[in-house]
């Protein structure tokens, strides 16, 4: 007899053979199996303890925007009236100087 002559040994190439293929497979034992996650405790300690150093990290990064955001304002404001002042010097900027229409002449 050769290989090619015994029946029932049709295996095809990547399945599994059947006498390890499970017939039934129990529900309680699927119900039973419980989610384990294992930390170390420094992980733990970490996670459970870092909810007030994040929360200080946010406040402080929004505090340090808004400062930026406070000192981009004020150097505008401080550019914004040199040019005025520059105007003004130069007779075109006031209302006060000869009512708009003396284009400058005083």
């Amino acid at each position: 007899m050769e290989a090619s002559e015994v029946e029932g040994e049709d295996v095809v190439v990547g399945q599994m053979p059947t006498f390890m293929v499970p017939k039934h497979i129990n529900k309680r034992a699927l119900k039973n199996k419980a989610l384990s996650i294992s930390l170390d405790n420094k992980a733990l300690k970490d996670f459970v303890t870092g909810f007030h150093k994040r929360k200080k990290k946010r406040r402080k990064e929004a505090q340090r925007i808004t400062q930026e955001k406070d000192r981009r304002k004020r150097i505008e404001a401080r550019k914004k009236r040199r040019e005025w002042a520059v105007e003004w010097r130069l007779g075109r900027g006031g209302w006060w100087t000869c009512g708009g229409g003396c284009n400058g002449e005083i």
